[in-house]
């Protein structure tokens, strides 16, 4: 049986994997948002969990919205997660914390009972950037970025650089 942490578990397990993959894309300065939005798909699909990509957020129990999530699984409490997934890197500008943002609204209530609305944040850099004052500061400009998380997994790169993946209960 499944649950939040299992889905999240599995997914940051995949993309540990992925590393060379990871650090390949970031560095290249584009996004690769899409790649791991299939890719968090295959971890779950992957683990024999029941998962749907794309759902739309009105028929996922969303009443207000006309727009799609990034996936939605069925856990063991037969309540359904609606994941929105989204990506920072070295080269991602100012304007994207604001798709952040309406990442988050998309989640937000009213929706109906038994959905569990997580947002999930990659970050990857070829800079260990937690410990960059620069990182600091534009992340915390995101405006839950320092509320609590319900998962955190920081990956190193080889020589140097980090991905992390956190995410929120919105």
């Amino acid at each position: 049986m499944i649950n939040e942490a299992d889905v999240l578990t599995a997914i940051a397990d995949h993309l540990g994997n992925a590393t060379e993959r990871l650090s390949a894309f970031a560095v290249t300065g584009y996004s690769f948002e899409e790649w791991l939005n299939w890719e968090a798909y295959w971890a779950c699909r992957a683990r024999g969990f029941a998962c749907s990509p794309k759902p739309e957020c009105r028929a996922s129990g969303f009443k207000d919205s006309k727009h799609q999530a990034d996936l939605m699984m069925t856990l063991a409490s037969g309540e359904r997660a609606i994941v929105e997934c989204g990506l920072i890197h070295d080269c991602t500008q100012s304007h994207w914390r604001k798709k952040l943002e309406a990442d988050r609204r998309k989640l937000e209530p009213p929706h109906g009972d038994g959905f569990i609305p997580l947002q999930l944040v990659f970050v990857t850099s070829q800079y260990d950037f937690l410990r960059l004052a620069n990182w600091t500061r534009w992340l915390e400009r995101i405006s839950f970025w320092n509320s609590p998380a319900v998962f955190r997994r920081e990956i190193a790169f080889k020589p140097s650089g980090t991905f992390l993946m956190q995410a929120w209960r919105v």
